[in-house]
C-alpha cells in the first residue's frame, strides 16, 4: 500500500468517527444553544477541526481498517469540486488498460481499480479547495487594497486609537477605507488591515463596529478560520464539516456579539442590534472566508439578535462540553448503525392531499394578482387561508406577487392536475402537477389553452391533523432539475438553497413567440430581514445566469436582495413593457429616528437585445427614483398611480409600431391639475415622448405596402397619365417617410388627463381609468379635453387600405 493510500485510509477513519460527534452535536444544537454560551462553543468546533487534522486514531484491538472495495474494471469518475469552484470544463478521469507485462510467477494483469482512483481525487479535491480559498483571499486583498486609502481623518483615527486602547488591543493594525468592501472587515494573517467600507457611520456606530472588530482580534479568529478552512479541505468529501464550518462562523459572531454587550442594557443592546442591520448593503461583493467581517451573513442575522437580547446566563465550561462530546461518540454509533427512510404515503395520504390540491385549484380564479396589492391581500385570506399553512399565507400576504392566482380576464386557472407525490422528510410531501389554464370555446364552452408546471410542498399540521400546502410555484420551469439549478446559483452566492430548495418565480418572454426568456430565480437563502433573488436567461428548456453590466463596466451575475428592516428596505423590481423596455431595479429605502426617508438609492438596468446584457441605466435609475420618492410621499400615491396608468397606455399603444420608446410625465403647471373630489382622482399631465419606428425599409410600414400592391394590382389597366400619377404619391410618400427609418421621430408632446375612481386607502380603480387629450375645440375657440380613442393608433390593416385608398384617389383624378 502506498504512503497516498494509507494516509487517505486514516483520513477517512477520522472522517467516519468524527462525524459521528459532529453529526450528533448538530442534533442537539437546540439544548446546546440555550445551555451553553458561544465562546465555548466555537471552541468545541474548534477542538473537532484540530482532531480533523490529527490523521491517526487510538489503536484498538480488534479494529477493523477501513476498506475500499477493488473494482477489476474501467470506471468513470466525475471529480468533485468545491462550490464556486469555475473551471471552463470538468475532466472526467478515465482509466484505461495498462499494457500486460508477463513474468515467471504472472497468471493475471492487474488493472486499474477504485481503491487506486480514490486517493488521487481525494488529494486533487484537497488541493484545488485550498487553492480556490487562497486564490480567493490574494484576489481580494489586491482587489480591495487597488480601491483603496489609508483613514486620514482625524476623528476616525482618535476614535479608532481610543478603541483600541479600551479593548487593550496592542497590535499595528492599519485603517483603510476600500471601494471593494461593503461591510466592516479585519483581514491580513501577518500585517491585519481594518477595512472600512465608504459609508458614513455615526460617532456611536463606528465605535460599536470597531469593538466588534477589535473582538475578532484579540480572539485571533482569523486564525481559528483557516483551521477551519484547511479542515474542510482535507475533508472536502464530508457534507457535516461543511456544515460545522458553518456553525462555527455564526458562534465566532455571536460569541463576539456576547462579549461586547455583557453587563449592559437593553438601550445599548437594542443600538448595537441597529448597527449590525444598517451593514445590511444593496449590494452583495464576495468577501474572502479569512476576514472577520462585520457583517456575519443574512442566515446568521436572527440568530444574533436573539442572543444579543437573550439575558439568561449561559454555562461555559469545556469540561462539561468534552463530557457531551464524549457522550454523542457512544450514541453517534448506535445511531450510525440504524438508519431509516421516510415512509411511504398511504393511499388515504394520497387522497387527501389530492382533494387539498383540488379544492386550492377551484379558488385560483377568484385571486387576480394584477390588482392593487391591498386588494389582492385581502382575497388571499378570503379564498386561500383553508389551503395554506400561516407561513406561506403570510408571505402571500405581504407580498402577492408571489402568489398564484389569475392575471388576465382570459385565459384562467381552472384547476390543477397531480401528476407525482413524493415524501421528502418525516413531514414535508412534494408535488408535482400542472395548473391547467382555460378560456372560452371548444365543444363543452371551455378548451385548455395550456399547463403550467407547479410544484407544491404539502405538510400536516399538528394541530388539525390536516394537510396544508407550505409552499407552491408555477411556471415553466417549475421542474427544473434542483441539484443543477442550485449549483449554478452558487457560483454567485455560496449560501445559495442551504435554507430551502432553489427555484424559479416567474418568467417573461423576451420576443412574442421566441422561446428565449427572462427567468427569476429565487435563491433559497436569507434569514428574518432579506431573501436573495437573481435573474436568468432561459432558452431551449435550459436556464444559464443572465450577465449585468455595472455603471463601472464590470459584466456579470447580479444578486439582488429582497426584505425590510425596521430602518432599512430593499427591494427588486420587474417592468417588462416590451423586450425592448424590459428593465430591473433594485432600490433601498432608508428611514431615520422619525419614521423619516433618509435616503433612497435606485440602480436600473435596461435589457440590451443585441449584447445579451442587462446594462445599468443611469436616466433610468434617476428617474425611477424621483417617481418612487412620489410613491413614497403619501400625499402623491394617487398622482403616481395615475401617472403609471398613462405610461402603461402609451407603452402598450406606441410598443407594436415603436421600439425605444421614452416617455416624461410631470404634471401641468396649471391651477387645479390634480384633484380628488368625491372618490373620483384626476390629473393633468403634460407627456414628452420619444420612440423610433420598428420598421427597417420602407416596404415594412403597411401604409407603404398597401400603396404598392394596390399598384401592382391594377398596373395593367392604368394609361402613361395614371400611371405617373400613381408613382408620383408613392414616391411623395416614400421621399416624407424616409425620413422616419432608423432614426428616433421629433419629440413628440402632448397634455393628457386621466381619470379614475379612487377608493379610501389611496388605491385607483384600474377599470374605471379614462384617457382624454387636449386638442383644439371643434367650436374654434381655445382647447378641450376629447377621449383617447382606443387604440390610439389605426391598426396595421386600416394603414394598408390608407395606402391602397391613397394610391386609387390619385389614379382617379388622373383618369378624368
Amino acid at each position: 500500500m502506498s504512503m497516498l493510500e494509507t494516509l487517505f485510509q486514516k483520513v477517512l477513519q477520522v472522517s467516519m468517527s468524527t462525524s459521528i460527534v459532529i453529526g450528533v452535536l448538530l442534533l442537539l444544537l437546540p439544548l446546546i444553544n440555550r445551555s451553553y454560551s458561544a465562546k465555548w462553543r466555537y471552541l468545541v468546533w474548534l477542538i473537532i477541526a484540530v482532531r480533523l487534522l490529527i490523521p491517526f486514531s487510538p489503536s484498538i484491538a480488534g479494529e477493523a481498517p477501513v476498506t475500499i472495495p477493488s473494482v477489476s474494471q474501467n470506471v468513470q469518475i466525475p471529480i468533485p469540486l468545491p462550490a464556486n469552484t469555475n473551471l471552463s470544463e470538468q475532466t472526467n478521469i478515465i482509466p484505461t488498460q495498462p499494457t500486460p507485462v508477463v513474468t515467471p510467477n504472472s497468471s493475471a494483469v492487474r488493472t486499474i481499480t477504485l481503491a487506486d482512483l480514490l486517493p488521487v481525487i481525494w488529494l486533487i479535491g484537497a488541493i484545488l479547495f485550498m487553492t480556490y480559498y487562497f486564490a480567493g483571499y490574494i484576489v481580494f486583498r489586491k482587489s480591495a487594497m487597488r480601491f483603496s486609502e489609508i483613514v486620514e481623518d482625524e476623528q476616525t483615527l482618535a476614535t479608532f486609537s481610543q478603541m483600541k486602547q479600551e479593548m487593550g488591543t496592542k497590535g499595528n493594525i492599519e485603517l483603510i477605507r476600500s471601494k471593494k468592501v461593503q461591510s466592516p472587515m479585519i483581514t491580513g494573517f501577518v500585517k491585519p488591515i481594518f477595512l472600512l467600507p465608504y459609508v458614513e457611520y455615526s460617532e456611536a456606530d463606528l465605535e460599536l463596529i470597531m469593538k466588534h472588530e477589535l473582538i475578532h482580534y484579540k480572539h485571533k479568529d482569523i486564525w481559528n478560520k483557516l483551521v477551519m478552512v484547511v479542515a474542510n479541505a482535507v475533508h472536502w468529501f464530508n457534507p457535516l464539516v461543511y456544515v460545522m464550518r458553518y456553525r462555527s462562523n455564526a458562534d465566532i459572531e455571536m460569541a463576539c456579539d456576547s462579549e461586547l454587550v455583557e453587563g449592559t442594557g437593553t438601550e445599548f443592546r437594542k443600538q448595537y442590534s441597529e448597527t449590525i442591520l444598517s451593514a445590511i448593503h444593496k449590494g452583495r461583493e464576495r468577501e474572502t472566508v479569512f476576514s472577520t467581517y462585520f457583517y456575519g451573513g443574512v442566515k446568521t442575522m436572527k440568530e444574533r439578535l436573539g442572543n444579543i437580547f437573550d439575558g439568561g446566563g449561559k454555562r461555559g465550561g469545556i469540561v462539561a462540553l468534552c463530557l457531551v462530546v464524549a457522550a454523542v461518540i457512544v450514541i453517534g454509533a448506535l445511531v450510525a448503525c440504524g438508519g431509516s427512510t421516510a415512509a411511504e404515503l398511504t393511499a388515504e395520504e394520497k387522497a387527501q392531499i389530492t382533494e387539498l390540491l383540488d379544492n386550492f385549484g377551484r379558488e385560483l380564479t377568484n385571486v387576480t394578482i394584477i390588482d392593487p396589492e391591498n386588494v389582492v391581500a385581502e382575497q388571499i385570506k378570503e379564498h386561500y387561508t383553508p389551503y395554506l399553512t400561516s407561513n406561506l399565507l403570510s408571505k402571500w400576504v405581504l407580498d402577492p406577487s408571489l402568489a398564484m392566482g389569475r392575471t388576465t380576464s382570459s385565459p384562467w386557472p381552472d384547476r390543477i392536475e397531480v401528476d407525482s407525490m413524493e415524501k421528502v422528510d418525516s413531514d414535508r410531501i412534494k408535488v408535482q402537477g400542472y395548473v391547467v389554464w382555460v378560456a372560452s370555446g371548444g365543444q363543452n364552452g371551455l378548451k385548455v389553452t395550456a399547463k403550467v408546471p407547479a410544484v407544491f410542498f404539502v405538510k400536516k399540521d399538528s394541530s388539525t391533523g390536516k394537510f396544508l400546502i407550505d409552499n407552491a410555484f408555477s411556471n415553466k420551469y417549475a421542474f427544473y432539475d434542483t441539484e443543477e439549478l442550485t449549483k449554478m446559483l452558487q457560483s454567485v452566492l455560496p449560501e445559495a438553497g442551504s435554507q430551502s430548495e432553489p427555484f424559479i418565480v416567474a418568467t417573461w418572454p423576451l420576443i412574442d413567440g421566441s422561446e428565449e426568456e427572462i427567468a427569476l430565480a429565487y435563491m433559497g437563502t436569507g434569514g428574518a430581514y432579506v431573501d436573495y433573488y437573481t435573474l436568468c436567461i432561459g432558452q431551449d428548456d435550459k436556464l444559464a445566469l443572465a450577465n449585468f453590466k455595472d455603471e463601472d463596466g464590470a459584466v456579470g451575475p447580479h444578486v439582488f436582495a429582497e426584505g425590510a428592516s425596521v430602518k432599512h428596505e430593499v427591494r427588486l423590481s420587474v417592468y417588462n413593457a416590451s423586450p425592448l423596455n424590459f428593465y430591473v431595479y433594485q432600490y433601498q429605502v432608508d428611514r431615520d429616528d422619525s419614521d423619516a426617508i433618509s435616503n433612497i438609492d435606485v440602480e436600473a438596468y435596461r435589457w440590451n437585445m443585441d449584447a445579451q446584457v442587462f446594462e445599468f441605466d443611469a436616466d433610468a435609475s434617476q428617474q425611477f427614483k424621483e417617481e418612487l420618492e412620489n410613491s413614497l410621499d403619501v400625499d402623491k400615491v394617487i398622482l403616481a398611480q395615475l401617472s403609471n396608468a398613462l405610461r402603461e397606455a402609451l407603452v402598450a399603444n406606441y410598443s407594436p409600431y415603436y421600439k425605444d420608446i421614452g416617455i416624461h410625465l410631470t404634471l401641468d403647471p396649471r391651477a387645479d391639475s390634480f384633484t380628488v373630489k368625491d372618490g373620483v382622482a384626476s390629473a393633468i399631465l403634460d407627456a414628452n415622448i420619444t420612440a423610433t419606428l420598428k420598421a427597417e425599409k420602407l416596404e415594412d410600414m403597411p401604409f407603404v405596402k398597401g400603396m404598392l400592391d394596390y399598384l401592382e394590382s391594377v398596373r395593367s389597366t392604368l394609361t402613361d397619365a395614371q400611371l405617373d400619377a400613381a408613382n408620383d404619391v408613392i414616391d411623395d410618400w416614400k421621399s416624407e417617410l424616409s425620413g422616419y427609418i432608423g432614426k428616433p421621430e421629433p419629440t413628440s408632446y402632448a397634455t393628457y388627463k386621466v381619470v379614475a375612481r379612487v377608493d379610501d386607502s389611496g388605491n385607483i380603480d384600474k377599470d374605471t381609468v379614462k384617457f382624454y387629450i387636449e386638442q383644439p375645440s371643434t367650436t374654434g375657440s381655445g382647447f378641450e379635453f376629447y377621449p383617447v380613442p382606443d387604440p390610439m393608433f389605426d391598426s396595421e390593416e386600416t394603414l394598408y387600405r390608407n395606402g391602397q385608398n391613397a394610391v386609387k384617389e390619385a389614379i382617379e383624378k388622373a383618369g378624368k
